[in-house]
């Protein structure tokens, strides 16, 4: 129970750590020369808007061993989830490490992103972005 209770808190003390230094990798928006980070992208107000009205996001950095029933029992504690697709390579039908996530109270998608961006899953650091809009039938 002892070892249970010093698991938890290097556990926590790790996803503190994450947490900070990907706020201070946001923060610093750019390399030590202060050039923008090649492969960062900047979430715009527009971004956040398609979040509140669709209720989509993407997550990167996911573990490819994680199956769509453990993303979503982990994005589940924010809200109701419509749809979970984690992608997979059509050739080797394995994961690709990123998912689309849509839940039925967009802004739960909203606490989700602003609480879970940046923490630890299966001992990945992961990455939620705003989804792009869905594809509808006319952009076919």
């Amino acid at each position: 129970e002892e070892e249970e209770e010093e698991d938890e808190d290097v556990w926590e003390a790790g996803k503190k750590r994450a947490a900070k230094a990907a706020a201070a990798a946001a923060a610093a928006g750019g390399d030590k020369a202060g050039k923008p980070r090649a492969g960062v992208e900047e979430v715009t107000a527009e971004d956040m808007e398609a979040v509140e009205e669709t209720g989509r996001v993407f997550v990167r950095n996911l573990p490819f061993t994680a199956t769509e029933e453990e993303v979503a029992a982990h994005f589940a504690r924010y809200g109701a989830l419509t749809a979970v697709h984690v992608i997979v390579d059509r050739t080797t039908r394995r994961s690709k490490g990123l998912a689309f996530l849509t839940y039925a109270l967009p802004e739960n998608a909203v606490k989700a992103m602003d609480e879970l961006d940046g923490t630890i899953f299966q001992g990945r650091l992961i990455h939620l972005l705003p989804a792009k809009r869905a594809p509808t039938s006319d952009t076919l």
